[in-house]
């Protein structure tokens, strides 16, 4: 799904929202898999310092409650 608004609506607000959950969901699922591992922590880390460049602040938000 984010891979198709990106696509179709690149820069709408609702697309910059779907990334910044899918990129939260995919680190919760990364952890999930590994066991919980410490240092697979660090990739939620640093997803929402990816998510933090972002030019809307509710994007960075939308991750961390997520």
């Amino acid at each position: 799904m984010p891979l198709v608004m990106a696509i179709t609506r690149p820069g709408a607000w609702p697309t910059r929202h779907v990334i910044g959950a899918c990129q939260a969901l995919t680190s919760a699922l990364l952890i999930h898999l590994s066991g919980g591992r410490i240092e697979t922590h660090f990739h939620i880390f640093g997803s929402l310092a990816f998510l933090s460049f972002y030019r809307d602040w509710r994007v960075l938000i939308t991750a961390t409650a997520i």
